[in-house]
């Protein structure tokens, strides 16, 4: 004999009596005068009680399940304040979202805490996440899996915008619709059906942008990594190491590069014979990849390369 009780499912119970009166309903059509009545009566009963039970059933799992739910966001949240005074995340107003594969390779966005501490820049998972897509009413997040990101500011390369903005018009309307006819013709004849069957041209601007704000560094192996983070996080970064931008750097090379150029230029110099600045190569890389000379995945290797070479500079 199993000792072990088993959960009845209310909804489940709920779709029995449910189908228990249509087949009743049914029987009752078919058989006619064959069907006992009281014994059709009796059933209808049990199955309208079974129907009912497991409606209530339902009803009132759903609340139990909320109400659990709201306590394992609370233990969570408790758990979390606890582990992030210890670790000492600064709780700040500065939000980053970064952008991480899953499980099964999708891509999350998490929102981040960001502060730099001793010359070094740290980020911090903020708990809604968490709480929003990890808990549900019979498990919560483990928040010990919960890391610190640390990356010293010196071995940040830079952070740049990729992806494109994409905007489009589209259009609609501009046919005929037979009701805008028909109520025409009622109201002003052939001359109003002609008016009211026509739809007015209607034009939306549409957006699709897919930029994101890419981080590289060096890891304590000197390996280059790279985070990804949300479009918005562009303004938090370019506040808290506005040195590490790209464009910036870029800019900054250029300017040294046509200040040397004017030292050593000599009278009689061909100023085409001057070495090419690190923008220049970037420019190049762009119009080759523009021009469908290269593929992205060699665009983006080059890129990392002269970076790269720049920095160790």
């Amino acid at each position: 004999m199993n000792d072990k009780k088993r959960r009845i499912d209310p909804a489940g119970a709920a779709v029995v009596g449910f189908l228990g009166i249509i087949i009743l309903m049914i029987s009752f059509v078919v058989l006619g005068d064959d069907f006992p009545l009281e014994l059709w009566v009796v059933l209808f009963v049990i199955v309208c009680a079974i129907m009912m039970g497991g409606f209530i059933g339902t009803l009132v799992q759903n609340k139990n399940d909320k109400d659990q739910l709201i306590q394992s966001m609370d233990e969570f949240q408790r758990e979390y304040d606890v582990y992030t005074e210890k670790l000492g995340v600064v709780k700040n107003e500065a939000t980053v979202t970064l952008i991480e594969l899953d499980q099964y390779n999708f891509k999350v966005k998490i929102p981040q805490y960001m502060w730099i501490s001793e010359g070094v820049l740290r980020i911090f998972p903020r708990a809604e996440f968490y709480k929003r897509s990890r808990t549900t009413s019979e498990h919560k997040a483990d928040v010990l899996t919960l890391q610190i990101k640390s990356i010293p500011i010196d071995s940040i390369l830079y952070f740049e915008e990729i992806g494109e903005l994409h905007k489009y018009v589209t259009v609609s309307g501009g046919g005929y619709s037979v009701e805008g006819a028909y109520a025409g013709h009622f109201l002003g004849d052939d001359i109003g059906a002609v008016i009211g069957s026509r739809v007015p041209i209607e034009s939306k601007v549409v957006s699709e942008d897919d930029r994101a704000i890419e981080l590289i560094y060096k890891d304590r192996s000197g390996n280059v990594q790279n985070l990804e983070f949300d479009h918005d996080s562009y303004k938090i970064l370019k506040k808290m190491i506005p040195s590490k931008e790209l464009r910036l750097i870029v800019g900054l090379s250029q300017s040294q590069g046509q200040a040397q150029a004017q030292v050593q230029v000599q009278p009689n110099s061909d100023v085409a014979a001057q070495p090419q600045t690190t923008r220049d190569k970037l420019k190049e890389l762009n119009d080759m990849k523009a021009e469908g000379l290269i593929t992205e995945e060699e665009y983006s290797e080059q890129k990392k390369k002269l970076l790269d070479s720049f920095a160790s500079n």
